[in-house]
């Protein structure tokens, strides 16, 4: 089930300095980083802070909230943008890799669109979908079902194509969400160039051989007969990664 979203209160980020602290600096940090964080917003051109979300963090509501970074909903230049904020306790220095992966998968049309960035802070498209597997579970409509899981499966393969992996896709409930039928592929932090694993194989274990409500049901809509075939297939695929075994998978997903 979707939590609920609160309803949004903008918060100018220079004035209410009590509160935009916890976000900018979650979950501590001293003045010095404080005003750091704040000359950051300002290069950026952040000029509210919008409280939105389904977590809490003090006063302000947020979008999501990990391990090593929140994200938040901002307005810059008038255009609604989400903000990537690496916590002050995170195990990694910056964001610089994140925003370097980000421009190379944009150039083929893969994640939200990077805006800008700092060292602690990624501008990014604000992207406002329902999680991949809420929506499978959600939608009546086989057809739909079937013509997303195609666009996901190619976007996975230009991924694959490019060498890098998407570490979090053996899980995609919430790395993935989807906006009017088309899936967009997030959280960029946790990746690999050197992995043997693959986007697809990732993905595909999820959605087919993972048992659960979700499997039973994409495997009733792609009509699935030969799964041993499937599972050769994919085993070929992860070695070679040629676009021949990937339309191969393809049509033995019945996509094609």
């Amino acid at each position: 089930m979707a939590k609920e979203m609160n309803k949004e209160a903008i918060i100018y980020p220079y004035q209410e300095t009590d509160v935009i602290k916890r976000i900018i600096c979650y979950p501590r940090c001293d003045i010095y980083e404080f005003e750091y964080r704040l000359k950051q917003l300002k290069r950026l051109g952040i000029d509210f802070i919008i409280s939105y979300g389904p977590t809490q963090i003090g006063k302000i509501f947020v979008l999501g909230k990990g391990c090593t970074s929140i994200v938040v909903k901002a307005l810059r230049h008038e255009m609604v943008v989400a903000l990537k904020i690496r916590r002050t306790d995170a195990n990694r220095k910056d964001l610089v890799r994140e925003a370097e992966i980000l421009k190379i998968v944009n150039r083929y049309g893969v994640g939200p669109r990077l805006i800008d960035y700092t060292p602690d802070i990624l501008v990014m498209e604000y992207i406002e979908g329902v999680e991949f597997g809420e929506w499978i579970e959600r939608v009546q409509d086989d057809q739909a079902i079937k013509n997303v899981l195609k666009k996901l499966l190619e976007k996975l393969f230009v991924l694959d194509s490019i060498g890098i992996c998407h570490l979090e896709l053996s899980n995609p409930r919430k790395h993935i969400v989807i906006v009017e039928e088309k899936p967009v592929i997030l959280d960029f932090e946790t990746v690999s160039t050197k992995t043997t694993k693959t986007n697809i194989t990732q993905v595909l274990n999820y959605l087919i051989f993972r048992k659960n409500k979700i499997s039973d049901k994409v495997t009733r809509i792609l009509g699935l007969r030969n799964i041993g075939l499937l599972k050769t297939l994919l085993r070929k695929y992860k070695k070679e990664r040629t676009s021949e075994i990937f339309l191969e998978v393809i049509k033995t997903l019945n996509l094609s």
